[in-house]
């Protein structure tokens, strides 16, 4: 009786668990979606100078401000 009880509850949990990735995918496809559509696109970097200090603060500490 109680592997009956065991077996019906795991198809159950199962059901949710793909339930639960189907909402997370679907909310990461409409953050996609979001960014793809800013009016305001972000700035471009035009020189050397502000790649290199995009790339100092990327491979930099943790928590440092480079900005």
């Amino acid at each position: 009786m109680s592997d009956l009880f065991a077996t019906i509850l795991r198809v159950l949990l199962r059901g949710f668990h793909s339930r639960q990735q189907l909402l997370l995918e679907n909310l990461a496809v409409r953050y996609q979606l979001t960014v793809l559509q800013r009016s305001v696109p972000r700035a471009k970097l035009k020189n050397a100078a502000g790649f290199s200090r995009y790339c100092c603060c990327v491979a930099g500490p943790a928590g440092s401000d480079c900005w």
